[in-house]
């Protein structure tokens, strides 16, 4: 084999590699390195799919709570029934009696 030939030889065999490592770069630049990449792309699906899904849970509370609302502000007798229940709140010349369940120590004597 003559010197060129060689030369020639090795220049191919670095120009092969080179462009190996090239293409691998790319590959892996494409899949996983770069803002818009494959890998980055699944992730954002996957938190989407999530925050849709909560978005539909709170959707159906702000859903209730506007009927809630609505049956508070055209029923007295609901918005009077939420105010005993959850305010205590009685009528006038009404008494309200509270019984706390008592102790394990007190049952017994």
């Amino acid at each position: 084999m003559s010197t060129n030939a060689k030369k020639r030889s090795k220049y191919h065999k670095l120009y092969n590699l080179i462009f190996w490592v090239v293409l691998i770069y790319l590959v892996l630049w494409v899949l996983f390195l770069s803002e818009s990449s494959f890998y980055k792309a699944r992730q954002i699906r996957k938190k989407m799919v999530t925050l849709e899904q909560e978005m539909k849970v709170l959707q159906a509370q702000n859903d209730s709570l506007k009927e809630e609302n609505h049956r508070l502000k055209t029923d007295p007798k609901a918005a009077e029934a939420v105010a005993r229940e959850k305010f205590g709140l009685t009528k006038e010349n009404e008494t309200k009696y509270i019984f706390f369940p008592g102790s394990p120590a007190t049952k017994d004597k």
